[in-house]
């Protein structure tokens, strides 16, 4: 099962391929990290921080660049 959805995520990340992060790309990689993680064992707690600092910096960034 996780190794359907881990190609399902790669082909939408290809599909949404882009030079430039938009935010519609940045809730996808989100979301497929989110849907990762259940499964990332030992490495859950250590990867659960790393996203919710990049999702608060990022947000904080885009807030800030807003028109």
């Amino acid at each position: 099962m996780l190794v359907f959805q881990v190609a399902k995520y790669e082909v939408l990340m290809k599909e949404n391929d882009a030079k430039k992060m938009t935010e519609e790309r940045s809730l996808l990689l989100f979301q497929v990290l989110d849907n990762l993680l259940p499964h990332l064992g030992v490495f859950k707690p250590i990867l659960s921080r790393i996203r919710e600092e990049l999702y608060g910096e990022l947000y904080l960034c885009m807030a800030m660049y807003a028109p």
